[in-house]
């Protein structure tokens, strides 16, 4: 009888430190997932989304990994949601924002950080309006 009780603890040890391995083996799979849904290769930045496959943003950085140059946001479907361009680290130059349909929300220009120009403006029905950056700003 003394032997079948060793024999199952043994049992139940042998099963604990089997389960442990395996919980072990999920989170490292798991943060090995994460870290693969950011990536930054030759100065590109391209963030994923949690399926890994579709792309959510993407765009250059300078070498203190700041935004530099053009950045594209897209949706889960792979339409491109918004461009953008930065000067390190800083907003500059050309923008164009879409709805999550795919229709214009808004067009204008930034330098260094600031709204400069005119800016279109449309609502989600296309109903466009203007606001003059350059005569707000003076």
């Amino acid at each position: 009888m003394m032997k079948y009780f060793a024999l199952g603890i043994c049992m139940l040890f042998l099963a604990a430190c089997q389960n442990e391995t395996e919980t072990e083996v999920e989170t490292v799979d798991k943060s090995t997932q994460e870290k693969q849904l950011v990536v930054t290769e030759n100065g590109v930045f391209t963030e994923y989304y949690p399926d890994g496959k579709n792309v959510k943003f993407r765009g250059m950085q300078d070498d203190d990994k700041k935004r530099h140059g053009q950045w594209i946001y897209y949706n889960e479907k792979g339409e491109e949601l918004s461009i953008t361009h930065y000067d390190h680290g800083i907003l500059h130059g050309h923008t164009i924002v879409k709805y999550p349909n795919g229709k214009l929300h808004y067009v204008g220009e930034y330098d260094q950080g600031k709204e400069i120009g005119i800016w279109m403006m449309y609502d989600e029905k296309g109903n466009m309006s203007e606001k003059n950056y350059d005569l707000i700003n003076k």
